[in-house]
Formats: C-alpha cells, sequence, structure tokens
C-alpha cells in the first residue's frame, strides 16, 4: 500500500525493506489463484459451477478465432479481480456492519427479510434480488462511505 504513494516504484529484486515480504506475499497470492484455475479445471463440466465470475472468464471466447483465454491471461484476469475486490469489498463491508449495528430498526428488518426469504437453507447468488431491504441498505452505506475512497487519496486542484 505504501508503494502506491510513491512517485517511483522501485524493483521488487531489490533487497530493501519490505520487499522481501511483498514477494513472499505475492508469491502466496498468485499460489492461490492458480490453486483455485486448476481445482477447477479438473472438475467435470457438468460438477462446475456455472455462476461465478471463474466460470465466466473460462467461457470467454475470441469472436475471431474461438480460442479462450490462455493460462496467463486467464491467471492475470483473476488477479486483477481479486486485488480490486478484495479490499473495496471489505471495506464496504465493514461500514455497513458498522451502520447496521449503529441503527437496529433496520438490522432488523434485513434479518427478518433474510429469514423470509432464505429459512434456514444457505444463500445463492439468484437470492439477492430477491433481498430487497439488506440491498438497499448496503448500497446507501456505499453512497454515504464509498469503499475506493478510503483507499485512494484524492488532490484537489484549487483554482488560480
Amino acid at each position: 500500500m505504501r508503494e502506491m504513494f510513491w512517485p517511483v516504484t522501485l524493483p521488487d529484486w531489490l533487497p530493501l525493506p519490505g520487499k522481501r515480504a511483498k514477494r513472499r506475499a505475492l508469491r502466496s497470492l498468485h499460489g492461490l489463484v492458480q490453486r483455485h484455475i486448476t481445482q477447477r479445471q479438473a472438475l467435470p463440466p457438468e460438477a462446475a459451477p456455472q455462476d461465478d465470475l471463474l466460470a465466466m472468464l473460462l467461457a470467454v471466447r475470441d469472436e475471431h478465432t474461438g480460442d479462450g483465454l490462455s493460462a496467463t491471461e486467464l491467471h492475470d484476469e483473476c488477479m486483477v479481480m481479486f486485488q480490486a475486490g478484495h479490499e473495496t469489498s471489505a471495506t464496504a463491508l465493514l461500514w455497513w456492519a458498522w451502520l447496521m449495528a449503529m441503527h437496529p430498526e433496520a438490522q432488523a428488518r434485513a434479518q427478518a427479510e433474510v429469514q423470509a426469504v432464505l429459512g434456514t437453507r444457505e444463500p445463492q447468488a439468484a437470492d439477492a434480488t430477491a433481498l430487497d431491504w439488506p440491498g438497499a441498505t448496503l448500497k446507501e452505506a456505499m453512497r454515504l462511505y464509498p469503499p475506493v475512497a478510503a483507499l485512494v487519496s484524492r488532490a484537489r486542484r484549487l483554482p488560480a
């Protein structure tokens, strides 16, 4: 995170403080993503989920050649999505949880709607459209506290 604010990013191979930990973290992240890709590709088509991001990326085809993404392209796309969605999702959920804790009546309404829609079963992606109140409260939390604003600072240019 600190490197985001440096005017120049130095190569990771330089023996500077924090670079070793960064390389170790990147190896772990690359390994995690690759394990998920490998496990998914090993599944028979009928057993593999069809409604998640990885399924969509595996289904992508070039309109001219019909080729899918190369192994490198697939890995890179997964890395970008994981990194882009990780901090923003965590930040959005953190603010949403805080706001729900501050407003017990909204929390109770959301809980009642989840119970009415799901009962005791596990939620599925398709359930999101049926959960109006939780979705509305999450959107309001993101309106009040945009998750990207917590990660990226902006410089405001003053009029001359």
